[in-house]
């Protein structure tokens, strides 16, 4: 299957993030919100900061002139019915995504992979709202996604190879540095993250100045 067009279900940083990702690997992108008008500032953040890029001299006024045609923005899931892969960034709530899943899974065609950002929610968990939890699969960006090169994939317990195998390697088309974590609490960045800042915090209630633990990068 090849992933032609994609919708990103969030237009908050993180979507918007996401979605600006999509478009300048040269994807058609669908960013979808509550409502028109959540959606449209959402692709109000994405042409400030791909302006930005053009005051840097990363990138010409053409080439984002192209971009931002590629990207449509909507407040209805059901415009973007057609999409090949579908990435949900809202907010951590498990009954929201659920909620959002299981009108994905009623509206996307058949074969349409839905992926999650998650960060903490168990990809399975998400995936019993559908009826094709073989096709559902996180795919975990991080803050900002623009210029974030890790994405941890994540596969359900019923998650199937194929879906394994383009979630990693549309990461890879979008630029990304994937990473396969297994269906385990926070993952892999996390889990590894939270320890340390728990020992960061043991060491300035055991007397070390928080000046001093930041300057040793513990946080």
């Amino acid at each position: 299957m090849k992933i032609k067009k994609i919708m990103v279900v969030g237009a908050g940083i993180m979507g918007s993030g996401i979605a600006q990702v999509c478009i300048e690997a040269g994807f058609d992108t669908l960013l979808v919100d509550m409502s028109d008008e959540i959606a449209k500032n959402g692709k109000e953040k994405i042409t400030h900061f791909l302006s930005r890029k053009v005051e840097k001299g990363k990138l010409t006024q053409i080439q984002v002139d192209e971009m931002l045609l590629k990207l449509s923005v909507s407040g209805k899931y059901e415009d973007g019915k057609d999409s090949d892969l579908v990435i949900e960034a809202v907010a951590e709530n498990i009954e929201l995504k659920k909620s959002i899943f299981k009108s994905l899974d009623e509206v996307c065609k058949p074969e349409t992979i839905l992926a999650t950002n998650t960060s903490t929610i168990s990809i399975t968990l998400i995936a019993a709202a559908t009826k094709r939890p073989d096709k559902v699969i996180g795919m975990h960006f991080f803050v900002p996604a623009p210029t974030m090169k890790l994405i941890e994939v994540i596969p359900g317990l019923l998650t199937n190879d194929e879906v394994k195998k383009i979630a990693w390697d549309i990461s890879i088309a979008l630029g990304k540095t994937p990473a396969m974590a297994q269906d385990t609490s926070a993952f892999i960045v996390n889990r590894l993250l939270v320890p340390m800042w728990n020992e960061a915090m043991f060491l300035v209630m055991e007397g070390t100045e928080p000046k001093d633990v930041w300057n040793g990068k513990a946080f």
